[in-house]
């Protein structure tokens, strides 16, 4: 079985948030409500087999199971990760038009890293701008929000880092370090500073002191996003990240599964009814990358019993 001490540690955070979190053979996994199950280490590439699905499918009642698999399998719809695997991150490493924002940045806003206590006073304005700014809407209330920060400040590895401007806290990011790679759990900035090019200023910063330490080989900044235009990830690009190449796999349920299309057909007509639900996006992308994996699953067996 393999473990990792930053996934315990990860687990102990999405636990005191309410998350039931369980182990299996290839990788842990967590789900906070409806039996979807997502896969963390979210940066590790597995291929679990027919009985790990079941132990999660009837002993834990999965409906459906989200995890990342290597480019070259079979099953999995095409897709990426966001990582950072440059030695020596530094300017070089930025793309030439942000690289010139970062700098500005840099003189404009002053980057540290922050209390957990200094984020709870002021970041709740901030994660709701940003969300408005980007057309996403997560559907957490404050106090579901401040609990999370609240249940990762004593625990090792959770940092947060600000971006200041005439001391006022413009932007944040909040940070775990898994084992030997370093997450950016989310980064969150006001509107009225974004000319200050604080965003710029803080994920180079960031990225650079991370990528200085110690034990840390790379940095993880999300994967394809379910329910998010595809622009969210060019800001990311342009900053040093690249798309790694992996497999997208959406599992349902043996007794779901015959019935993947009109159960999608439904969620799309949900999804223009009420088109500000998380839940629902995020429904439609699971059955959407199901579909779809199963397609290319489908294909690939057809292009092989033709040769």
């Amino acid at each position: 079985m393999h473990t990792s001490p930053g996934a315990i540690v990860f687990s102990e955070w999405l636990r005191r948030q309410g998350y039931k979190v369980v182990q299996t053979g290839s990788s842990y996994w967590f789900t906070e409500a409806h039996g979807v199950y997502q896969a963390f280490p979210h940066h590790w590439l597995i291929c679990p087999d027919q009985g790990e699905l079941s132990e999660l499918y009837y002993r834990h009642h999965a409906r459906a199971l989200r995890y990342s698999s290597p480019e070259d399998v079979s099953n999995g719809d095409p897709s990426y990760h966001v990582v950072c695997q440059t030695t020596n991150f530094d300017f070089a490493s930025v793309n030439s038009s942000t690289r010139r924002n970062v700098r500005d940045g840099l003189k404009k806003c002053l980057v540290e890293r922050i209390s957990f206590d200094r984020l709870l006073g002021e970041g709740w304005p901030i994660s709701c701008e940003t969300e408005k700014r980007q057309g996403r809407n997560l559907g957490i209330t404050y106090n579901e929000w401040a609990h999370s920060n609240k249940s990762a400040a004593d625990l090792d590895g959770f940092e947060v880092w600000g971006a200041l401007v005439g001391g006022i806290l413009a932007a944040f990011i909040v940070s775990f370090q898994m084992d030997e790679c370093c997450y950016m759990l989310y980064q969150r900035s006001l509107d009225r500073y974004l000319s200050h090019h604080v965003n710029h200023a803080l994920s180079f910063s960031w990225m650079k002191t991370m990528l200085s330490r110690s034990g840390i080989t790379s940095l993880f900044n999300g994967m394809q996003p379910l329910d998010a235009p595809g622009t969210v990830d060019s800001f990311k690009f342009r900053l040093g990240y690249e798309p790694k190449p992996i497999r997208q796999c959406v599992q349902l349920h043996p007794w779901l599964a015959p019935f993947s299309r009109p159960i999608h057909g439904s969620l799309r007509i949900a999804k223009l009814l009420w088109p500000h639900s998380p839940t629902l996006s995020k429904a439609e992308g699971l059955t959407r990358i199901h579909i779809a994996s199963k397609g290319a699953l489908r294909l690939r067996e057809t292009a092989v019993n033709s040769n």
